[in-house]
């Protein structure tokens, strides 16, 4: 019977072997799918902006509310005396600013303690709303999102320059209630410009609130030019100035309350989709 092969030369064979085995392994393996990574599944649903812009949005329009109602009753409380007639009595709506509202006492001489009072909590309502209205930018801006910073940095300037005028009344701080108001009104206009250019290349946005926009435009540019002329260069100050201010008003508390309602409806349309 033949015998096998001696022990040391099967251990030489093994070892030859085992380069074409490791090779052989190798090849095994690089065929095997290699496993992917693990990636938590999307949850769909409402995201957190979504419920940030609706809460705002509302923050918007109340805040705004408290303005329109404070503001009635300061007028309703104020005892009388314009720029250009110190002895009328009562509010004139066309030839008084807002800020005569804040006076105590008043041009004619009478005390308006109380309605100074809520014409300033009034104003510090319409900043709130400025400030809520910030949140809403990126909403707003549809292609344009990437001027995001620029416009919030220079709205949120604004609102903080505006917060200086009614705590500023001009019976008690005439020269600076005038800088604030004309300081405040430069990135005022700033950020309008920006937003309103940008809202007029939107096909979406509603006819009405396009001729809001350019009607709040013109009554901020050119109430503003002109109270600069009297401030700076110490022009005669005209009886159109405060009826300018005074549009310019009315229609940025409508133009706030269109596009909060705006940034809410584009919000709810992402959310459904």
């Amino acid at each position: 019977m033949q015998r096998g092969c001696p022990p040391r030369a099967r251990m030489a064979k093994v070892l030859a072997d085992l380069p074409h085995l490791a090779h052989a392994f190798r090849r095994v393996d690089s065929a095997q799918p290699k496993p992917q990574p693990f990636s938590p599944p999307e949850v769909a649903g409402p995201a957190r902006p979504t419920r940030h812009v609706w809460l705002l949005s509302y923050v918007v329009e109340g805040s705004v509310l408290v303005f329109t109602v404070l503001t009635a009753a300061a007028i309703a409380l104020y005892p009388g005396g314009t720029f250009w007639n110190h002895a009328r009595r009562g509010h004139s709506f066309w030839h008084n600013f807002l800020c005569d509202l804040l006076q105590t006492p008043t041009m004619n001489g009478s005390a308006n303690a109380l309605g100074a009072q809520l014409a300033t909590f009034g104003m510090l309502a319409l900043v709130c709303a400025m400030v809520a209205f910030v949140g809403l930018v990126p909403s707003l801006l549809g292609e344009a999102r990437h001027m995001t910073r620029q416009v919030r940095s220079i709205v949120m300037m604004a609102c903080g320059l505006t917060a200086c005028v009614p705590l500023l009344p001009s019976d008690r701080f005439g020269a600076l209630h005038a800088a604030a108001v004309f300081v405040a009104g430069i990135p005022v206009s700033l950020a309008l410009l920006a937003l309103v250019s940008t809202l007029l290349r939107q096909p979406e946005i509603a006819r009405w609130l396009r001729v809001l926009s350019v009607i709040l435009c013109l009554t901020v540019f050119s109430s503003l030019a002109l109270y600069a002329a009297e401030v700076v260069f110490d022009a005669p100050l005209l009886r159109v100035v405060p009826t300018l201010a005074r549009v310019a008003n009315l229609t940025l508390i409508a133009w706030l309350i269109g596009l909060a309602r705006v940034a809410r409806a584009r919000n709810e349309l992402t959310a459904t989709h």
